[in-house]
């Protein structure tokens, strides 16, 4: 875009923001926006506006002179066109088509803007399109000043009428106020390379800098602090050396070759503290081969730090060029071209240098969990990869992880029969198989046994290897339409430890499939050990009492528990609370608001960084969760005394849904869909925490 378009409609925007009649009656310095009838209504509003007095009082500064120039330059012209409501009056001849006009040729408003006329009169040289109020934006955006070279700055000596600015040149886009900002920020200099330094030359009228070549951007003063911090050299690979043969103009340095950082004088030491070497593998000794221009060093694979002379010191001779990766003092038998074979005839392994055994050249095959390449001789190998989970000697590659699953949740009628399945993958592929329960399963040592539960079961699959490696997974097999026990045998108690000593009463009762926390309690939890894996699960809860105001809540998507705390610690929370108790959590202040909080839990270091009240409570991300809905996202309203409420969580591998209604009125409260595959399956649990008599009852899965 031209710059005086763009300054233009940079202008525009400026004034559009300046009250002109009224906050409606607005010019945008182009065109007008407004109409008159608009502000005259806003004038008829505000009488004896400030914008007339400013107006009248721009005019007569214009006439003595009592305001900067800029403003001079700029207000007095604008009059001219326009009324002291901001509207235009008449329209202006823009000669030089510069989007600003000259006041001195201007018609009577009214109709279309004939062409070449602009509603303004702003411009104070018309026959010149570099001169316009804003032309030299950097100096002064608002002043008339000429900019011919179109750097921002304006000319110093301009025709008259015109605002004079501080730029030294003009017609050189290179030379302003500041242009070599590192040498003086002040100064107007010449800087045509753009590395912060002045022409040592510059044209008349130019201060001159200190840049010897004002055409190469990696030459300036202290170009190569190595050599010299003050000289005005070339370093153009960045290494701290100048180019031994530099532009003209430029001082002399060091370096052999300033087209590659790995060369310069003392870049291979152990060769030659001064010598100009080249070094590119870091060893500290010198390619023997370099390019031209630069001084043979001894090392005979510069791409290699593990070969340069005497690497295996215990060879003889010692100061050989040789490779000795596994660093025992011997070198590899079996080096690339160029490089001094040595004697050890597996250079991977520091142990094994001598008497190593025959292989096929050029095969891979199993060292114990090692899995080596035999070297082209067949006299030795090299470590390809260690094998984490065993070395497969007849297919001569590592084995995969073994891993095994136990498939999705099945629902079936009562007395009916589930077909599991297991799949393993990985691991040698000698696998054998242990289900449990097995009581219910026709056969548990296959991977594939027919299950007959005549309650909601959770089945587990271990499956073991030849090699010993064992993989586990979980599958649920619900009964359709049959409320879920929540009894001791099926779901167990945690009693969370940032609670203190526990106080709780979890009561079952199988007649009306009811669980209840009795107790105002700690924090508590009852987990029952069937999984959803692409379920939904339903059924009732309700707070049986009118005291306290505190939280009922449900877990899902639980990962195995954490063996040394006894405490879950990887799941998803749903927490209610009926009326707001900012700071129920100690430090954290917002913990304790009335409604629905959704968290993700993910406790990395249990020891260290165990559980807190914060990590359930606080509807901010804590140290071991992160939030996915606030009671603001969700619903702020709290749960009401004795209302039974419908819970409904319905937990895909890629997403779970949340749906909580009233069951006396049958309104949804809150109903919300996430997008969090984090945790794909799990157990689920019950959740109460300083509430008494928290009931959970009539239970229900149903598989999608």
């Amino acid at each position: 875009m031209d710059k005086r378009v763009s300054f233009l409609v940079g202008l525009g925007t400026l004034l559009a923001l300046a009250p002109a009649c009224g906050s409606n009656c607005l010019d945008d310095g182009l065109a007008w926006s407004q109409s008159l009838e608009q502000c005259n209504n806003a004038s008829a509003t505000d009488s004896n506006s400030d914008t007339d007095a400013t107006t009248s009082t721009t005019s007569t500064s214009d006439a003595t002179a009592t305001t900067s120039a800029s403003a001079t330059a700029t207000m007095s012209g604008t009059d001219s066109a326009t009324e002291s409501t901001g509207a235009p009056t008449q329209y202006c001849l823009d000669a030089d088509m510069d989007g600003q006009g000259d006041p001195t040729m201007c018609v009577p408003s009214g109709g279309d803007i004939p062409p070449g006329y602009v509603p303004n009169g702003d411009d104070c040289d018309d026959s010149d399109p570099f001169t316009f109020t804003g032309a030299a934006e950097i100096e002064d955006p608002l002043a008339c000043m000429t900019d011919a070279d179109d750097d921002g700055w304006g000319e110093p000596n301009p025709k008259p009428g015109v605002v004079p600015g501080t730029d030294c040149d003009d017609n050189n886009p290179y030379a302003f106020p500041g242009a070599a900002e590192i040498e003086d920020p002040d100064a107007c200099m010449e800087d045509e390379d753009d590395d912060g330094w002045g022409d040592v030359d510059p044209p008349p009228g130019v201060t001159p800098g200190t840049d010897c070549v004002d055409t190469d951007a990696n030459t300036y003063p202290g170009a190569a602090e190595n050599d010299d911090p003050q000289a005005c050299m070339t370093d153009a690979d960045g290494d701290g050396h100048g180019d031994s043969m530099p532009p003209p103009g430029s001082v002399p340095g060091t370096d052999c070759d300033d087209s590659d950082p790995n060369t310069f004088p003392g870049a291979a030491p152990n060769d030659d503290p001064d010598a100009c070497m080249k070094d590119a593998d870091g060893d500290d000794w010198g390619d023997d081969n370099p390019p031209p221009g630069v001084e043979p060093g001894t090392d005979c694979d510069d791409s290699e730090e593990h070969t340069f002379p005497g690497a295996a010191e215990n060879e003889v001779p010692p100061g050989e060029c040789m490779r000795d990766v596994d660093d025992d003092g011997w070198g590899d038998d079996n080096p690339p071209p160029s490089v001094t074979p040595g004697s050890d005839c597996n250079d991977t392994d520091a142990l094994v240098f001598e008497m190593c055994a025959d292989c096929t050249p050029d095969e891979k095959f199993c060292m114990g969990d090692e899995l080596h390449l035999c070297n082209m001789n067949g006299t030795g190998s090299k470590l390809e990869e260690v094998c984490e989970f065993g070395c497969d000697m007849d297919g001569q590659k590592c084995w995969e992880e073994l891993t095994v699953d136990a498939g999705e949740s099945i629902c079936i009628d009562m007395g009916a029969m589930a077909q599991l399945q297991a799949v393993a993958m990985g691991g040698d592929g000698n696998y054998t198989w242990d289900w449990t329960p097995p009581d219910t399963l026709d056969n548990p040592s296959i991977d594939n046994p027919v299950a007959t539960p005549a309650n909601a079961t959770t089945y587990t699959v271990t499956v073991t290897d030849g090699l010993n490696g064992m993989a586990s997974d979980k599958v649920s097999v619900f009964i359709k339409d049959a409320s879920l026990a929540l009894s001791d045998v099926e779901c167990k108690i945690t009693n969370f430890a940032w609670g203190g000593a526990p106080s709780v009463n979890w009561n079952w009762n199988p007649n009306l499939t009811e669980l209840c926390q009795l107790n105002n309690s700690t924090p508590t939890a009852r987990f029952c050990g069937w999984s959803l894996d692409n379920a939904n699960l339903q059924g009732h809860f309700q707070v049986k009492t009118t005291s306290d105001d505190d939280y009922v809540g449900f877990l899902w998507g639980i990962q195995p528990f954490d063996q040394m705390t006894e405490e879950p610690k990887q799941f998803y929370f749903m927490s209610w609370k009926q009326a707001n108790q900012l700071g129920f959590c100690p430090g954290a202040p917002q913990s304790g608001q009335a409604g629905i909080l959704v968290k993700r839990i993910d406790v990395k270091d249990p020891m260290n960084a165990p559980l807190t009240c914060a990590d359930f409570h606080d509807p901010n991300d804590t140290a071991n969760s992160v939030v996915l809905a606030t009671p603001a996202q969700f619903t702020q309203a709290g749960w009401l005394d004795n209302v039974p409420y419908t819970f409904d969580l319905t937990h895909t591998p890629t997403d779970f849904t949340l749906k909580v209604i009233n069951d006396n009125n049958m309104q949804t409260v809150a109903e919300k869909t996430f997008m969090d595959n984090t945790y794909p399956n799990g157990q689920v649990g019950f959740y109460a925490y300083s509430q008494q008599n928290a009931c959970f009852s009539n239970f229900k899965t149903s598989c999608l």
